[in-house]
């Protein structure tokens, strides 16, 4: 087992992923991957010179200069958030040295995860919460660990 993919959100059971992960990679010697997808669909849409939104109103118009740098401000924050989880999952790996890397990727999570898995086809295992930040339900999966699962051809160990 050479790289595993940790799809990480800074929740508790993406934490208990790591550890997990972190204790099967140096047991085999492996590379692992941390990836963080930030979820901003919207930004792209509205931040894209040239695209209308929907105002307020309901009505399709440009967005105004104000609520622009508003959003950008928002980005931003949003940008710095999942960067500290990125270096606080990366620095809970410092046993791993140099083994452990990260990726920060844009787009609806699992989606993003899928496409990363499908065009990394060295990842020989995906280690994954059962729930993110949305919240934890005694007896069902998250939905973006549910169809990751459903979605890969890779081995995935679901932890919780």
């Amino acid at each position: 087992m050479k790289k595993i993919l940790v799809p990480i959100d800074g929740s508790e059971c993406s934490k208990l992923a790591i550890e997990k992960a972190k204790e099967i990679a140096k047991a085999f010697k492996s590379e692992v991957i941390l990836l963080h997808v930030i979820d901003m669909p919207s930004f792209k849409v509205i931040l894209n010179p040239g695209l209308a939104s929907v105002t307020g109103s309901g009505a399709v118009g440009p967005v105004p200069p104000a609520a622009l740098a508003s959003m950008e401000e928002s980005r931003e924050s949003i940008q710095e958030t999942a960067e500290k989880i990125l270096e606080s999952a990366k620095a809970q790996c410092i046993v791993l040295g140099d083994k452990v890397s990260t990726v920060l990727l844009e787009g609806r999570p699992a989606d993003m995860i899928i496409e990363f898995i499908d065009a990394n086809k060295d990842i020989d295992l995906v280690v994954m919460g059962s729930h993110g930040m949305t919240g934890f339900r005694r007896f069902f999966i998250g939905s973006v660990t549910y169809k990751v699962a459903l979605s890969i051809d890779r081995p995935i160990l679901i932890v919780r």
